[in-house]
Parts: C-alpha cells; sequence; structure tokens
C-alpha cells in the first residue's frame, strides 16, 4: 500500500517536470532519457545490462533477471548554458524523473515492470525583432511549453540463455503552441496571436532480447567470488501512431491601458479537431562482460528514425539520431562488512548525433558520466544512486547557438523479498 501511494503521490508530482532547451521547440520537445538511475551513472547502458535488484526500462528482457521486488524513485536537476553569438543564457530546471516498481514473478526466470517516467518536455521563448515601412517596429514571440509522459507495464521471461520481454505503455500529456506579432509603435496597427493546444494520447511499445553465457563459473580452485558472465541484448520499437487532440485560434487584438489583451476579431477557431502523429522506429544492442556484483563492462549502440517523424505542430525537419556509448561499473566488494566496500563506482562515455537540426546543420553530441551507488544500509537492501551527465550539443564554430548541458540525478531503490516460499515456518 505504501508503494502504491508512493506511485501515485509521485505521478502528481511528475506533471511540473520541465526544461529550458532552445532545441525543445522541435518534434515533440526535449526527448528524455528512458534510462533509470543505475544505468545513468555508466552512460545508460541497456542492450547488454540484466541486474538482480535493479529496473533497465530500457530493455525489458532484463527483467527477467529480476530476484528482488524493487521500487524505484527518481529526480533530476538540469543545468543549461547556451550560446548565442556573444551572449549566454542559463537555466535550471528540477523534477521528479520517474517511478517504478520490479517484481520477480520466478526469481531469476521471470518478472514485470510497470511505473510512469517523461517521454519529453517543452519549455521556450523566442523574440524576433523586425522593421515595417508602414508599421514601424514590431515582435515576433515564438512560446513553448507542456509535457508528455507514458506509464507502462512489462514483462520478461528466461529460456536457456534466452530472455525476451515486452513493455507496453500509455503515451499521454499537452504540448502548447503560442505565436504573437505585435506592432508596439503603431497606433492604427492590430496585433495578432496563434496558439494550439495538442492534447496527445496514444498506445506505443518496445520490446527486448538477450543472451547470456557465463565464460569463467567460479570454482575452489579459481577462486573468483562470481561467475563471469557475457551479455548481448537489442532492443527497439518500430513506427507507431499516436493521436492528438487539437484546440487553435488565431485572432486580433489590442492592450488595454491596464496592459490586457482585449480581442478585436477572430480568424479562426478550431475546438475539437484531430491529428495524427508518427513516432520513429528505434533499435538498439549492446553487451556487458563480467558481473554487476563485481566489475561490469560494455558497450552499446542506438539508433531512431527522427526523420520520419511526421506531425502538423511546425515544419522543422528532424534528423535520424544514434549514439555510441562505452562504460564500466566497479563494486570493491560486495560482500563486505563495511558499507564502503558495497559503494557502486561508475563511469562512462558517449558520442553521436542528436535529433535536432540547426540552420540545416546535423548536430553532433557528446558527453561523460560518473556515477555512484551507496547503500543506505549494511544489509543493502536500500541504496541511493547518485550520478553526472556532462555533454555538449553543436560542436561546429559556424552554429550560431550550442548548448552545453549538466543533468544530476538522483535514484532512491529499496529492495525486498516478497512471494518467497519459505521452508520453515
Amino acid at each position: 500500500m505504501r508503494i502504491i501511494f508512493l506511485l501515485l503521490f509521485s505521478s502528481a508530482l511528475l506533471i511540473q517536470a520541465q526544461v529550458s532547451s532552445p532545441y525543445s521547440r522541435l518534434g515533440l520537445g526535449y526527448i528524455r532519457t528512458n534510462g533509470f538511475s543505475a544505468n545513468r551513472g555508466f552512460a545508460e547502458l541497456s542492450g547488454g545490462y540484466a541486474s538482480t535488484a535493479n529496473i533497465n526500462f530500457n530493455n525489458p528482457a532484463s527483467y527477467s533477471a529480476l530476484s528482488f521486488v524493487t521500487f524505484e524513485l527518481g529526480a533530476n536537476m538540469d543545468f543549461v548554458s547556451i550560446a548565442a553569438r556573444d551572449s549566454t543564457y542559463n537555466a535550471h530546471n528540477g523534477s521528479f524523473s520517474h517511478v517504478a516498481v520490479g517484481v520477480p514473478l520466478k526469481r531469476g526466470t521471470w518478472g514485470m515492470s510497470f511505473g510512469l517516467l517523461p517521454y519529453s518536455n517543452m519549455n521556450y521563448t523566442f523574440r524576433q525583432f523586425g522593421y515595417d515601412s508602414a508599421f514601424g517596429g514590431f515582435q515576433n514571440i515564438y512560446r513553448g511549453a507542456g509535457s508528455l509522459y507514458q506509464v507502462y507495464v512489462g514483462t520478461g521471461a528466461q529460456f536457456k540463455g534466452f530472455s525476451f520481454g515486452v513493455n507496453a505503455g500509455y503515451l499521454f500529456g499537452k504540448l502548447d503552441y503560442s505565436r504573437f506579432v505585435l506592432f508596439p509603435d503603431s497606433v492604427g496597427a492590430f496585433n495578432s496571436r496563434n496558439a494550439a493546444t495538442y492534447r496527445v494520447n496514444g498506445f506505443v511499445y518496445n520490446v527486448g532480447l538477450q543472451y547470456r553465457i557465463a565464460i569463467k563459473k567460479k570454482t575452489k580452485e579459481n577462486n573468483l567470488r562470481h561467475d563471469i558472465l557475457f551479455t548481448v541484448g537489442v532492443f527497439g520499437n518500430s513506427q507507431v501512431p499516436v493521436t492528438a487532440k487539437v484546440t487553435r485560434f488565431w485572432d486580433r487584438f489590442f492592450y488595454d491601458e491596464t496592459g490586457n489583451p482585449i480581442a478585436v476579431d477572430t480568424v479562426t477557431a478550431i475546438t475539437n479537431g484531430k491529428s495524427t502523429i508518427t513516432l520513429p522506429y528505434q533499435l538498439g544492442g549492446g553487451f556487458t562482460f563480467g558481473n554487476e556484483a563485481h566489475w561490469l563492462i560494455g558497450a552499446d549502440f542506438r539508433y531512431a528514425n527522427w526523420s520520419s517523424f511526421t506531425s502538423d505542430f511546425n515544419s522543422e525537419k528532424l534528423n535520424d539520431s544514434w549514439r555510441v556509448a562505452l562504460g564500466l561499473q566497479y563494486t570493491p566488494n560486495i560482500e563486505s562488512r563495511k558499507m564502503g566496500g558495497k559503494i557502486q563506482l561508475k563511469v562512462g562515455g558517449y558520442y553521436g548525433q542528436s535529433e535536432a537540426v540547426y540552420a540545416g546543420q546535423k548536430l553532433n553530441e557528446a558527453g561523460g558520466t560518473v556515477g555512484f551507488g551507496i547503500p543506505v544500509s549494511r544489509k543493502a537492501i536500500a541504496r541511493i544512486n547518485i550520478s553526472g551527465d556532462f555533454g555538449k550539443r553543436g560542436f561546429d564554430s559556424k552554429l550560431v547557438l550550442s548548448e552545453t548541458y549538466y543533468k544530476l540525478n538522483i535514484g532512491f531503490v529499496l529492495n525486498d523479498t516478497w512471494f518467497i516460499k519459505r521452508k520453515f515456518d
């Protein structure tokens, strides 16, 4: 009951999530990462990552490895520095990032997960100044705000080293777009505003496959503390259409003496419009080598066909995105009685191409991550995962706009043993 209460309470807080990025005006906004706190510290490796005590949403095949009931609540703080010609703009935002539960239906063989996480955020304001010989100076103001979320349930099962999983989700949320044309220097000219609200809803999914093999098993002779495992996996989804209810109006107005807008006439008004959005297909894969109890190294590759994205939100073209990532996780001694020996140390790096396009140019993106998994108790049934992500989007010196970001992620993970049949009462 407490977990359900936290899930609902966190869902309400999630609705306030926002991000300040000039590129959030493109497509559905700033596409959020789907990795949970255990993945983020080492570059969000997901393809070959399977954990007994952490949820890997990106590859639902990993649910088959769950051995503990797992509750996770995450939060993030984003810092963005935007450089435009000779000026720099700084912004920061904080919000809860996800809430999820993982349950082993049959330990190490069959598991499931459900939860809520953001899909995208939008938060921008642009001003353009111009001059007209008849009306004098004028301003174009572009604004966008809103968020999309997905609630999901998924399951994964293992058979003879192969694991297959699927997540079924429901995408929902609201995006607000507006454009104002103002004539502050002209008494005879009316200002205009064009505003639209899209209420998005539709079903989404992603599937995953993993294969795990023991490269070297622990024995009394080799003194290994854990088996050395090799896990390879793929995950993704096809193109998915979702719908949106549209409310749109276009009117002319003037400001009264108190600064309030007074409508003069309405050019267009739509209250029950419909729109269809085609989400891109995505594909990812990767591997890990080692054991999460001691050391783990791995790599991932992801691709998303954002050039196929269609909507009537705006006419901006998106670009296919891809990313290569490398990561390392190390635990000094998980069996130690000292909590310091149980701390997980993580580091990673990535390079790729963003879906955003600026001035007709494709934007490269690169960054690094570092993270710590800190046990709260000696039995390590509760942990705090802290990670930082530092990167930049747009390296070409000819670009007018580049973005440097710093992301701090915190996840609280609680493990427990439910549904275990005891040998003695």
